[in-house]
């Protein structure tokens, strides 16, 4: 039989008591979907775009979290979140360089990714930045 000390501190009933108590007696409140995609964007905004380690930018997520007085989803989610936010922020951080580009120079890289045949050699690709790092093909 089950000692009564561990029986009484296991199960869903006393993980819901344990959330009841943080939300009543210590301020907290459990996450909605809302504030987790209000801290995504709040973590692409002020945070992904200064650091790039996701332990630092989850530390700083967690804080947030802390000073709303709202308890983290689970760490699997807050790991979610904080790989979107670093995604986000390097796609717009990329947005961002892109559309600064003279067009000229925006086509002299684009260039730099085109293969083409190699007129001497048919089926085998140019001396491109991508035919040197693209993997051979199969025939």
């Amino acid at each position: 039989m089950t000692p009564r000390i561990w029986a009484s501190t296991s199960g869903p009933v006393a993980r819901s008591s344990i959330t009841a108590t943080r939300s009543g007696h210590l301020g907290f409140r459990v996450a909605t979907i809302s504030d987790q995609e209000k801290f995504t964007a709040w973590l692409t905004s002020n945070v992904a775009h200064a650091e790039r380690r996701p332990e630092r930018v989850r530390d700083e997520l967690l804080a947030q979290f802390r000073a709303e007085r709202i308890e983290p989803p689970t760490a699997g989610r807050v790991l979610r979140m904080v790989r979107s936010a670093l995604r986000t922020a390097e796609q717009s951080w990329a947005l961002r360089i892109s559309e600064r580009l003279d067009p000229t120079v925006t086509a002299r890289l684009l260039n730099l990714l085109v293969a083409e045949s190699d007129e001497d050699h048919p089926g085998t690709l140019a001396e491109s930045v991508l035919g040197l790092i693209s993997p051979p093909r199969a025939t």
